[in-house]
């Protein structure tokens, strides 16, 4: 699985590395480049549909054989004081963390399995 790293700048990414880079800018785009693939997430958008992309961008480097996703949040955050920046950047990893272990959001229950729970669903 892709590895996911927040950077601050896209000068973080080493030089000739395959990349995924997740990053805000004025819409949703997304631009290939002989290295990967940027992903760019509009600034007006949700730290959820951010995070989406982020989880998206994981997908896209698992499938093309590509070790890291790098996550730009700089652009988004702008002139504000560091410690600002870093509970962002935080509040961002421990979403991500939740989005991660609970697994595929987009798949289909089990319906011998009650909803949020690990055990199967007995009927009255």
């Amino acid at each position: 699985m892709a590895k996911v790293k927040y950077i601050s700048s896209t000068n973080e990414i080493p030089a000739g590395q395959k990349y995924v880079l997740v990053m805000y800018g004025e819409e949703y785009a997304q631009t290939t480049h002989t290295l990967g693939l940027t992903i760019t997430v509009a600034r007006t958008v949700s730290q959820l549909s951010f995070l989406t992309a982020v989880h998206t961008a994981k997908g896209i480097a698992k499938s093309a054989g590509i070790p890291e996703v790098f996550v730009c949040t700089a652009a988004k955050l702008g002139p504000h004081p560091q410690w600002l920046v870093a509970v962002v950047r935080f509040e961002l990893v421990r979403q991500l963390q939740l989005l991660q272990r609970e697994g595929d959001l987009f798949s289909k229950t089990n319906a011998d399995e009650a909803p949020g729970c690990d055990s199967v669903a007995i009927a009255n």
